[in-house]
């Protein structure tokens, strides 16, 4: 969910902390947004700034929850975004980016299988469509 809303490349993903997600209190309320600094990107240069949609905070909230953490980021929080399968054993350390293509896969395969059962045509249409998607779709969301 989280790749998809924020429109997300995997080095940026697995390489995001909690202390990423920055709220920002507005008159109609909180709005959450994504600070990262993309490709090509130095510390230098001001981070891109991804809104995050509701339903990503309320899965993070429960992500974190499940973890023992509070349910919301604090700022310059150093946890990755998303933790290895096995963080006890691997010291809370990010997902890296083979394990995260192969869970990526695994579901794309799974769901492609479950929708030729029903309609092939739509299968093919599901691998054209994911075949498109790419990073820079994420330029225009941020502006």
């Amino acid at each position: 969910m989280a790749l998809y809303a924020l429109l997300a490349r995997a080095s940026e993903f697995c390489n995001a902390r909690m202390g990423d997600l920055v709220p920002l209190r507005r008159p109609s309320g909180v709005h959450w947004w994504w600070q990262v600094r993309g490709k090509h990107r130095t510390e230098a240069d001001a981070p891109d700034e991804v809104p995050i949609p509701p339903a990503l905070i309320e899965a993070l909230s429960r992500y974190r929850s499940h973890l023992g953490l509070s349910p919301l980021p604090e700022p310059g929080e150093p946890t990755p975004m998303v933790l290895s399968l096995y963080p006890k054993r691997d010291g809370w350390a990010a997902v890296n980016r083979s394990k995260l293509w192969r869970l990526i896969k695994q579901v794309f395969t799974a769901t492609t299988e479950a929708i030729e059962a029903d309609d092939p045509d739509g299968a093919a249409h599901f691998t054209r469509r994911l075949a498109a998607l790419a990073s820079p779709y994420r330029h225009h969301a941020s502006h």
